[in-house]
């Protein structure tokens, strides 16, 4: 058995120590040690080897010669030893156990890379030649010698066990080294065609028979690196889970979060037909996507797209602060973000070791395709995917409650042919209805809709209303024709008369006017100037923040939060980079 996990581990180890920084190296160790680290001797083993690997020669030595029942503990002996003499400066004593440890394991890394160090670079001499020779194939992950006998049988004699209790207790005896060249050469643990195993003979007690041990097996090139592969992706597995454990911990860390606020990350859409010459997408920025507010401890988010999570992030903000998702067309961009969050969350819920289910919510389109990619891989996820169907026998607007103190209200704007799909594209529109107490706040969101005379309809008594622009054209700008394929102009202007919310966000502007969203948004404004309207029109933005309470708007200099009637809206040179939003206390 011991020798089983000792060829197990050393065939790791190899790898991981020729392509890996120590890191990996003492991650395997440590992995070991739980869980053959009940024996005694197996304990005592890994102990070593994490000394080892750690630059702790001295103590890695003492761990060593308590393992005697390991098989060929000898050979970890003897590079212990190296190391720690070249440690104190005994260069021609390491160089006498590095050889020493070489002819037991001739294809060892550390064994040959200190002797490399040991040897000058002067030095030509076969032995120096042949090192080299090895290293640099190891390092390539050529294996030397096609068929390679790992492990052999040999003797630590009395006087070698004396010595090196000597060292790893303080102190080197250099008679030891005085006949050192009379000594009979150790028999090879790695000697080719050889198959026998050297009996025990002399000083018993401190070698076992290799009875157990198997049969001298062969590594051939393909295999390891099969096997350099296989380590380098366990490596990078936990190296991805402690980035999962430590994405947790800020998360739980968070001395406040973000309640009562929304975010808007959605300014203009990913619609290739928008702009479709390659050279001109790869001047603008990441698309941004999405929406995002936090109302009595339950986060929302709302057609989270490219870059929703990242964004996220910058506000405070992480998946676990998503309690539901609302998906309201049928889009196909939206899916992989979608698919994204899904699996990034199944992923954390391992690493929490309970469950933080995130319900999605999708338009008919939207649920028959994502059902087949979403699958539930805990109880709690089981009923998390539900599908917001409108029926015949209702009223136009259907209503469920999400969380203690938010309703959903949604209802059909747009019927439109689906390129994606055989069926219908249905896109729904919302409506919140957040409540605390005696006190209600009204959230609208449409887009992906043409105007129809019902929309207002379904509107009436919004607070803050969101609407997704599109596109536009003369006929829309001079208010001549309404679109048929988008609000744009013409119907976001209409909208906006007609609701009157307090505030009115503008988003979701197609690639082909979205470096004119502040000219159409001051076009809107003008149009509104001469009326006697208590609310205000804005453009969203990623660093558009609204407190929902008084619907007020954060600065983006002074961080304060202001009347939204008051604000200042500033662009840089590139019309696509994100806008300022500015109180007076910011400015002359």
């Amino acid at each position: 058995m011991k020798s089983e996990v000792l060829l197990d581990y050393m065939k790791k180890a190899q790898a991981l120590a020729m392509n890996s920084n120590p890191e990996f190296l003492l991650e395997l160790v440590d992995r070991e040690m739980e869980k053959f680290g009940e024996e005694p001797s197996l304990k005592a083993f890994f102990q070593g080897e994490h000394d080892f690997y750690s630059k702790k020669y001295r103590q890695a030595l003492e761990k060593y010669l308590e393992a005697k029942d390991i098989p060929h503990y000898q050979f970890f002996c003897f590079r212990a030893s190296a190391y720690l003499s070249k440690e104190i400066q005994e260069q021609h004593k390491a160089l006498t156990y590095a050889n020493k440890a070489n002819t037991l394991l001739p294809e060892d890394y550390f064994t040959l890379k200190i002797l490399n160090a040991l040897y000058s670079k002067e030095d030509s001499s076969k032995e120096a030649l042949q090192v080299r020779e090895k290293l640099a194939k190891l390092e390539k992950g050529i294996m030397p010698n096609p068929e390679i006998c790992k492990y052999g049988s040999s003797v630590l004699t009395e006087e070698d066990f004396n010595e090196l209790l000597s060292i790893s207790q303080g102190c080197l005896h250099e008679e030891l080294f005085q006949n050192d060249h009379n000594e009979e050469k150790a028999a090879p643990l790695c000697e080719k065609n050889n198959l026998a195993f050297i009996k025990e003979t002399s000083f018993q007690g401190l070698n076992k028979p290799a009875t157990d041990f198997p049969v001298p097996y062969t590594i051939e090139k393909p295999f390891f690196q099969n096997l350099d592969i296989e380590m380098k992706l366990d490596a990078f597995a936990n190296r991805y889970r402690e980035l999962l454990e430590d994405y947790v911990k800020k998360a739980e860390n968070r001395s406040e979060i973000a309640d009562r606020k929304l975010f808007t990350f959605n300014v203009w859409t990913n619609d290739s037909k928008d702009l479709p010459l390659p050279s001109q997408l790869a001047n603008i920025d990441e698309f941004k996507c999405g929406f995002f507010f936090r109302f009595n401890g339950k986060g929302i988010a709302i057609n989270p797209g490219h870059s929703f999570l990242e964004l996220l992030e910058k506000r405070n903000l992480t998946i676990l602060d998503i309690d539901s998702v609302i998906i309201t067309h049928s889009k196909r961009d939206l899916y992989p973000a979608v698919t994204r969050l899904y699996e990034l969350n199944t992923q954390l819920n391992r690493v929490l070791g309970r469950a933080h289910p995130i319900h999605f919510y999708f338009n008919r389109s939207a649920f028959q395709e994502m059902i087949q990619i979403l699958k539930p891989q805990y109880r709690q996820e089981k009923s998390t995917l539900h599908c917001l169907e409108l029926y015949l026998d209702t009223p136009d607007v259907e209503t469920i409650s999400l969380h203690e103190g938010i309703k959903l209200h949604y209802f059909q704007i747009a019927n439109s042919p689906s390129s994606y799909n055989s069926y219908e594209g249905i896109n729904l529109g919302i409506k919140f209805e957040l409540s605390l107490g005696d006190e209600t706040r009204v959230l609208s969101y449409v887009s992906s809709s043409p105007w129809t005379p019902h929309l207002a309809d379904y509107l009436k008594g919004t607070d803050l209303l969101l609407l997704g622009f599109g596109t536009t054209s003369h006929e829309d700008l001079t208010k001549e024709r309404y679109r048929e394929d988008c609000l744009g102009y013409f119907g976001c202007l209409s909208l906006f008369e007609e609701v009157l919310p307090s505030l009115c966000i503008i988003t979701e502007f197609d690639q082909k006017v979205a470096g004119a969203r502040l000219e159409i948004c001051k076009a809107l404004r003008n149009e509104l100037f001469d009326q006697t309207f208590d609310s205000t029109l804005l453009l969203a933005d990623p660093n558009l923040e609204i407190d929902l309470d008084a619907l007020t708007l954060r600065c983006t200099i002074t961080s304060t939060f202001m009347n939204p009637s008051f604000v200042k809206i500033v662009q840089g040179s590139d019309p696509f980079k994100p806008l300022q939003f500015l109180s007076q206390a910011s400015y002359i």
